[in-house]
């Protein structure tokens, strides 16, 4: 019957709905809490290197283009996240199943891709010691 089907339809999208807000939180809080301040930490600690090197003499040209990208992923991070923020509060002001489905759809989920690139990249550029997460590898495959 039409009444049930849609009644259906509407569980469905308030479940596609709450897992995107959840997962567009834990983006937020990962990328403010975890990701952010261990990429500063790793840049700050590429800092000292270069000063380091500098005062020996030595060159230092691939950690001071390192620690520039560095600094450059880690504002458009800040840049996302709070796109992503943003974004998920004017998702709370839409009304109705569909067009809250469709407001996370159209200005969540976007901006989480764009972030996870960003820190994807940020991943492949920071030492194992410094990042705070397990990797794809870790997480898919068990490698270390």
């Amino acid at each position: 019957n039409e009444r049930e089907l849609k009644a259906r339809c509407e569980i469905l999208l308030e479940g596609y709905s709450k897992l995107v807000n959840i997962e567009g939180l834990t983006a937020i809080d990962m990328s403010n809490q975890v990701i952010m301040p261990a990429v500063s930490k790793y840049t700050k600690a590429l800092l000292e290197t270069i000063k380091l090197k500098k005062d020996l003499y030595i060159d230092a040209g691939y950690e001071e283009q390192v620690a520039y990208k560095l600094a450059e992923l880690n504002g458009k991070a800040y840049q996302l996240t709070k796109e992503l923020e943003l974004n998920m509060s004017l998702v709370k002001r839409v009304e109705g199943a569909e067009g809250i489905a469709k407001a996370y759809e159209k200005e969540v989920l976007g901006v989480m891709n764009k972030l996870r690139l960003v820190v994807d990249e940020m991943e492949t550029m920071v030492s194992r010691e410094f990042w705070p997460v397990p990797t794809y590898g870790e997480l898919l495959f068990g490698v270390k």
